[in-house]
């Protein structure tokens, strides 16, 4: 269960669990577009971490799969 949405008492207020989650995913996602030749820099990966995480995506390996895949998009990259 992830404590961003649950009794932590504090709606939106990110928890350490919640932090670890985000980092393993955008750690993740930056090899793999690293891998690819993609020239994304870590922190506009990490919005889009933040983005798909804040609308219930918390599964680390799903976040940086979308993360890598919106990163290939023109569409997203213009947002970052």
């Amino acid at each position: 269960m992830n404590s961003y949405h649950s009794d932590a008492g504090f709606p939106g207020v990110f928890v350490p669990e919640d932090l670890s989650r985000m980092s393993v995913a955008t750690t993740g996602a930056v090899e793999r577009l690293a891998d690819d030749h993609v020239g994304i820099e870590m922190d506009a990966v990490a919005r889009i971490v933040l983005q798909f995480y804040r609308r219930s995506l918390f599964e680390p390996k799903k976040l940086a799969d979308v993360a890598v895949t919106a990163a290939h998009s023109k569409l997203f990259r213009r947002f970052c």
